[in-house]
């Protein structure tokens, strides 16, 4: 439909007392390109990628390597993106496995959620529990939250962490609110303790933020800072934002 249809359309739908809020269904991109006393990572040197990495230092968490484990409980890390290559040497070994559906029989929905066969997560693009990743940034990103302390590769901020990949944008990095809230309802209803959310929009949805505060109830969402350097509030105040520190 032309954009002028759908804003007449929405205008006259929230003009309807019964109507809450209407919107069109705005696009998304991706931005840009365990027991007491264990430790998360013994020596990430000995992974061979990892004097490539600049991002663990700075940000200071290869000094929470060294730290003993509190909760041995391994947290769950929903990776909402454009898939994860579940084959990856340093992300095989940490994917979050749906224990509903292990020893279920293929072709059902073993577990009732919904989803048949979501065995280590769901790819709402194609309908499929089979996950795949034909752009990489969502193997990228699932990389530096969580790739394994294998001696392979990098080492990932909490190489710990489960895995569970959500594919809710397209291989061409385009993807659109509507499936981003569906991924967002899916990892919070499977027991994704954070979300992680690479991705941006130029638009303000009522529907998106009415997801992600429910999902802030039980769980900490991580969101990209907008790679492009564009200020959010820029309808909101004429003057240019000033950016302080890196993006």
């Amino acid at each position: 439909q032309r954009p002028d249809s759908v804003r007449l359309l929405t205008d006259r739908l929230k003009a309807l007392p019964e109507v809450e809020y209407a919107e069109p269904n705005y696009k998304a991109y991706i931005m840009g390109e365990p027991g007491e006393g264990d430790v998360i990572c013994e020596d990430p040197g000995q992974n061979p990628l990892y004097s490539q990495q600049w991002g663990p230092a700075f940000c200071g968490v290869d000094k929470l390597w060294s730290k003993p484990i509190v909760n041995a409980k391994r947290p769950v890390i929903a990776i909402l993106d454009t898939g994860v290559d579940m084959t990856h040497p340093d992300l095989v070994d940490n994917l979050w496995t749906n224990k509903g559906e292990e020893q279920g029989e293929d072709g059902y929905d073993n577990d009732g959620n919904g989803f048949k066969n979501d065995l280590h997560g769901w790819d709402f693009i194609n309908n499929t529990g089979r996950i795949r990743d034909n752009n990489k940034h969502g193997t990228h990103v699932a990389g530096i939250a969580a790739a394994s302390d294998n001696k392979v590769g990098i080492v990932g901020a909490n190489p710990k962490a489960y895995i569970m990949p959500v594919t809710v944008m397209q291989s061409d990095g385009v993807g659109d609110i509507g499936v981003l809230i569906k991924g967002i309802d899916y990892a919070i209803a499977n027991g994704a303790s954070i979300l992680n959310m690479s991705i941006g929009t130029y638009a303000n949805s009522s529907a998106l933020r009415q997801a992600l505060e429910k999902a802030y109830q039980s769980a900490v969402l991580v969101a990209s800072s907008g790679n492009d350097g564009k200020c959010i509030y820029v309808s909101h105040y004429p003057t240019p934002c000033k950016f302080v520190g890196p993006m």
